[in-house]
């Protein structure tokens, strides 16, 4: 191709480099040919292009990376090692004089490779808008602009809310403090308790597995986009109603910040449906299983306070002054042997 631009066409000045597929799941899914699948478009048209852009009088050769480079993004470790490995090429093609530099770009709305994909909605919790192709072509005009830096990130960012979500670093923490000074409680115990975990001790025992059964149905309806009156069979696996490995790495991120705990990473795995997720976190998350065993303890203590409360009632008054009597007999022989 660029030798036939070189006979037949005038001299090529720009090119861009937007290729690329996905082929997501979790790490533990993942194998070679997956990996190879998604860094080939990536790297090997790149690698081509670099190895070609000296023979050319170019004012600029981008790529289009991904944010995910930058920040991460579950179940996409084969395409955020591709986008990484990308901008890192970029620094190769400035050393040879080349006029090269990547852009990480966030998701576009309704187009490109987050189209159809279930992904927006998560992001946006997080703190990261879509760009419509408006705002990203106004980006992209302007990066041609102004081409000082090797690497540009283009990502409509919610600070605020960025620092409140599991992406959140300390490599962040200058960049949210300009946009809003963010004040920690000296005194951890001071710090504000998850919604669920504060409704969880004013319910009282007997509700608590349905309000942790209600919270799991919403959340799920909320990751697989269903419709807020949905029906969930208790017993029914999550993934026949379509939730895959990213959506369940979603639901279990969103149950440790809910729970305000560590979880495995093959929860939605090992436990499949809402009713053995339930079972599970009651009792093996401390703030739920602690609570359960305080309220037995109290309840425990109430129903023997009950029970003497009645037996004392049921006895005449002959009855219960001997009993008192001998209780005071017990006590003043312990004092003597003491």
């Amino acid at each position: 191709l660029l030798t036939d631009i070189r006979r037949t066409m005038p001299p090529l000045h720009g090119i861009i480099h937007a290729a690329g597929v996905l082929d997501d799941g979790i790490l533990l899914q993942q194998d070679w040919p997956r990996f190879a699948n998604v860094l080939n478009p990536k790297l090997n048209g790149a690698w081509n292009l670099s190895q070609h852009a000296p023979d050319f009088p170019l004012d600029f050769l981008i790529f289009f990376s991904a944010g995910a480079a930058l920040l991460g993004s579950a179940g996409q470790g084969n395409y955020t090692a591709a986008n990484a490995l990308l901008d890192s090429l970029v620094y190769s093609c400035r050393a040879q004089g080349v006029p090269a530099f990547s852009i990480n770009w966030g998701a576009w709305e309704n187009t490109g490779m987050t189209a159809g994909l279930n992904t927006l909605d998560r992001w946006a919790k997080e703190g990261i808008d879509a760009l419509t192709p408006q705002r990203g072509l106004e980006a992209l005009a302007w990066t041609l602009h102004n081409q000082h830096a090797a690497q540009i990130a283009i990502l409509p960012m919610r600070w605020v809310d960025f620092a409140q979500s599991n992406r959140m670093r300390p490599f962040f923490s200058a960049v949210v403090d300009t946009e809003k000074p963010q004040t920690v409680s000296s005194a951890p115990e001071l710090q504000e308790q998850s919604d669920l975990l504060r409704r969880w001790q004013e319910t009282v025992p007997n509700r608590r597995p349905r309000l942790l059964m209600d919270t799991i149905r919403e959340e799920v309806i909320h990751v697989l986009g269903l419709r807020p009156t949905t029906s969930i069979d208790p017993r029914q696996p999550l993934n026949e109603l379509g939730l895959d490995s990213l959506m369940a790495v979603e639901l279990r991120n969103t149950l440790i910040k809910l729970l305000d705990t560590s979880l495995p990473a093959t929860l939605l795995f090992d436990y499949p449906t809402s009713e053995a997720l339930v079972n599970y976190l009651m009792k093996h998350v401390p703030a739920l299983a602690q609570s359960d065993d305080s309220t037995a303890d109290k309840s425990t203590a109430q129903q023997g306070q009950n029970e003497a409360s009645a037996a004392l009632q049921q006895m005449t008054d002959e009855e219960a002054e001997a009993l008192l009597l001998a209780e005071l007999d017990q006590l003043s022989k312990g004092e003597n042997d003491g």
